[in-house]
């Protein structure tokens, strides 16, 4: 059994759950070690996996990805079923009992669950007690294995030195879907297997996820380019901020004021700190010095989703993990300008 499922069955039994169903494409792609192509874009298809503390486990999937998901899957149990003739909540409502574990208490993905498959899976079972899952794959998910690293760490290099290649190329008069051609070609040839760019330019640059336009860059538009690759279904979430041409004094008092703020919460980045104790130190920092930080966090994991648990934030409870870490590596760590 992998690590993974190591990890789930133990918060199954910490919760004394008799199953874990999920529904989402990242927790279901955790749970088996492989996503469904489909998952993440047809909505009307279902792809659900079940897990029992014992390690028993199984996939229903549309018919149509059935064995493709046996050859690439961890899961030897794969079930398909027709989406035209075939409701899967019946299929799944037979798998419960197959295991043994209708009666509950349920581990589901409440917050992902469809409410007419709630329902319909609700009218083909004994009434189980249901325990929302979404913590326990938090949990799970926040603390990654070597080979998990090594793939972060693989795309997150790549996404880096995206960056370096269209800051190299950026010139005025430049679109910003042009730069993110560029990092298109510079992420999939170094061997990416996907990526979206958020470029914001001047007007747009202080934009949460701006999609790239055709503006052009003008001589002294403050630029932020956001890199989000993927490999292997793990994801980068890579930014940087600059300026065309030359930069004003009052945007390098800025920039400067949070590098140092930055490197204040990096030298606090150790095991056993409390994840609220950067964030507070950061947000001071920026304070003292007459900058109102613009998020609500400092930094966030990342792994199958570009966020996860944990977020560094002033209510965050969780401590600093040491060895396989809870944390976004240095390299990654959020700064907005």
């Amino acid at each position: 059994m992998s690590q993974a499922l190591d990890r789930l069955c133990a918060e199954l039994v910490r919760h004394e759950a008799r199953a874990m169903v999920a529904f989402s494409p990242e927790n279901v792609a955790y749970t088996i070690g492989f996503m469904v192509p489909s998952h993440p874009t047809n909505r009307h298809r279902r792809t659900i996996s079940i897990l029992t503390p014992e390690g028993r486990s199984a996939l229903i999937v549309v018919s149509v990805e059935a064995e493709l998901a046996r050859q690439q899957s961890g899961i030897k149990d794969v079930r398909g079923y027709d989406q035209f003739t075939q409701n899967p909540m019946d299929l799944l409502a037979k798998v419960l009992r197959e295991f043994g574990v209708a009666s509950g208490p349920l581990a589901l993905e409440l917050d992902y669950l469809p409410a007419q498959d709630y329902l319909a899976l609700w009218e083909r079972l004994p009434a189980p007690p249901l325990i929302p899952c979404r913590e326990m794959y938090q949990r799970a998910r926040m603390v990654k294995t070597p080979e998990e690293v090594a793939v972060l760490r693989r795309i997150a290099e790549i996404s880096d030195r995206a960056e370096r290649a269209v800051w190299h190329r950026m010139r005025e008069g430049m679109t910003e879907k042009l730069l993110a051609a560029i990092i298109t070609n510079a992420v999939l040839e170094a061997g990416g297997d996907g990526v979206r760019a958020l470029i914001g330019a001047g007007e747009r640059s202080g934009i949460v996820n701006p999609r790239p336009t055709d503006r052009p860059l003008r001589r002294g538009d403050v630029v932020r380019v956001e890199i989000l690759g993927n490999l292997q279904n793990f994801q980068s979430n890579v930014a940087r901020t600059g300026v065309v041409g030359r930069a004003t004094d009052e945007q390098r008092r800025i920039w400067g004021t949070l590098m140092e703020a930055r490197a204040l919460a990096l030298k606090m980045l150790r095991p056993g700190t409390p994840a609220r104790d950067l964030w507070e130190a950061y947000a001071r920092y920026c304070r003292q010095n007459a900058i109102e930080p613009t998020l609500g966090f400092l930094g966030h994991g990342i792994g199958l989703t570009g966020h996860e648990e944990p977020y560094l934030t002033a209510r965050q409870p969780l401590l600093i993990e040491a060895a396989q870490n809870r944390m976004k590596s240095r390299r990654s760590m959020h700064q907005r300008l």
